[in-house]
This record gives C-alpha cells, sequence and structure tokens, in this order.
C-alpha cells in the first residue's frame, strides 16, 4: 500500500492561490476576446466596405452614359444634426456638396458640375436631389469611455438623379458609412462624408 503522503504535494493555501490566478487568467481572455467580437461586429454593421454602395439602382443606363452636365442640389438633413469645432450644419451640406461635385467632375464623360439652389431654371442633363438620413459627428468621448458603437459618427445619404426636363428617374442610392471605435483628434463626420462620396463617384 502507497502512502499518499510520501508524494510531493501543495497545501491547500497554495492550491487556491494557483486556482485564482488560472481564473484570473481565464477571465481576462474571455474578456479580450469578447471585445474583440463585439468591435468586429459593431464596426463592421455601420462601415461598408469602401466602393460597395448600400442599395444602388440604375434605371436609365443609356441616359446617365450620355450625361454631359449635371446639377446638384444641397441636401436636407432629417435626422438629429451634431458637428465638431462649432462647425454648422450648413457647413457640412455645403461640404458634401462641394466634395460630391468635385468627384462627379472626375468621371469619364462629365464635362460640367454645378451645385444649385433649387430656384433657379435647371439646364443641365441631369439633375441630383437627396436628403440626409443620419448626420452627425457623435461624441468622442462616448466612443473613448464607453465604446461598442456609442457615440458613433454616421452619414447616411439617400439621393436621386432626374431628368430635369421630363421628371423620369435615372438612377437612386442609399449609402452610409460611420466610424464607432475611432477616438483620433479628427471631424469624424468630415471623415465620413468622403467616405460616402468617393464611394458613390466610384460605383458611378
Amino acid at each position: 500500500h502507497r502512502d499518499l503522503h510520501s508524494f510531493p504535494t501543495r497545501r491547500s493555501s497554495d492550491l487556491c492561490l494557483s486556482f485564482k490566478t488560472i481564473e484570473r487568467k481565464n477571465m481576462k481572455k474571455r474578456l479580450v476576446a469578447s471585445i474583440f467580437v463585439l468591435t468586429t461586429v459593431v464596426t463592421g454593421s455601420i462601415c461598408t466596405a469602401a466602393g460597395q454602395l448600400d442599395m444602388m439602382e440604375l434605371k436609365d443606363r443609356n441616359r446617365w452614359s450620355c450625361t454631359k452636365s449635371v446639377a446638384l442640389k444641397i441636401f436636407p438633413v432629417e435626422a438629429e444634426f451634431q458637428g465638431e469645432r462649432g462647425r454648422s450644419q450648413s457647413f457640412y451640406q455645403q461640404l458634401f456638396a462641394t466634395r460630391l461635385s468635385g468627384q462627379l467632375k472626375k468621371i469619364k464623360g462629365i464635362e460640367r458640375v454645378e451645385v444649385v439652389d433649387g430656384k433657379s431654371p435647371i439646364t443641365a442633363d441631369l439633375l441630383i436631389d437627396g436628403r440626409f438620413k443620419d448626420f452627425t459627428a457623435g461624441s468622442r468621448s462616448l466612443r473613448f469611455w464607453v465604446g461598442f458603437g456609442a457615440g458613433k459618427s454616421f452619414c447616411r445619404a439617400e439621393m436621386t438623379a432626374t431628368d430635369p426636363k421630363s421628371g423620369a428617374e435615372v438612377f437612386s442610392l442609399d449609402h452610409a458609412r460611420g466610424s464607432a471605435m475611432n477616438i483620433l483628434d479628427e471631424d469624424q463626420l468630415d471623415v465620413n462624408i468622403t467616405e460616402v462620396v468617393e464611394d458613390v463617384a466610384a460605383t458611378l
């Protein structure tokens, strides 16, 4: 009969300490894994891959292919707005129009793009109108302290292109870009506007 006490053993207190240490390490690993998964889910749900629009319907390909001039309206904001650094809502609306106009001018065949107020007669081949369904810089402090999508910035634009003479729809699209985890010292709505504009132009 072998004497169990002849084998090297650990005191019960040592075993408890070891167990607690292992358990803390396991909890830390589970927490890190959970954060990684949640971060992936949150950022993936609001950030579409560059160049891939959320919704795009081209109804008259020939009309779009023959378009040489475009009139672009300033989009109204149909959501709660929040800017950064004292910048007004109209500043961001104009910024979006200016950048979209610049990107449209780079498309082969487009010779002229002008931002219009909608009051004067439209002389362009195509009129692009739309609205912002989400338009906010979010909160950097919430992104830092809370995370997981809290305080996210968001730019979601819905737009329609029509023939100004007949009113026939040429194309329509809906696209959004957002930032849920970025806490850098930069205007995230400004960033999201650029992303949306570049995605739209790349698809068109």
